[in-house]
C-alpha cells in the first residue's frame, strides 16, 4: 500500500488497521491477531513524503467448522 501526504507514524497506523481489517475479513479472530512484520520504504520519487508500507499480521481461525 502506497500512503501520500500523512506522517510516517500515521501510515504506518493506517496500514496495520488495514491489515487486521483484511485478517479478520479472511476469518481471523481479532483477538489472537498480532503484527509479525513491517516493511517501510519512502518513495523519493513520488512528491508528498510518499511510501511504502507492507504489514503482515497473523491471528488464529475465529472457528474452524470440521468437514463430514
Amino acid at each position: 500500500q502506497v500512503f501520500q501526504g500523512m506522517s510516517r507514524e500515521e501510515a504506518l497506523a493506517e496500514a496495520e488497521r488495514i491489515a487486521v481489517s483484511r485478517a479478520v475479513a479472511a476469518g481471523a479472530a481479532p483477538e489472537s491477531i498480532t503484527t509479525v512484520d513491517v516493511e517501510d520504504t519512502p518513495l523519493a520519487y513520488l512528491p508528498g513524503d510518499a511510501r511504502r508500507v507492507r504489514t503482515r499480521v497473523v491471528g488464529d481461525l475465529s472457528h474452524i467448522v470440521a468437514a463430514g
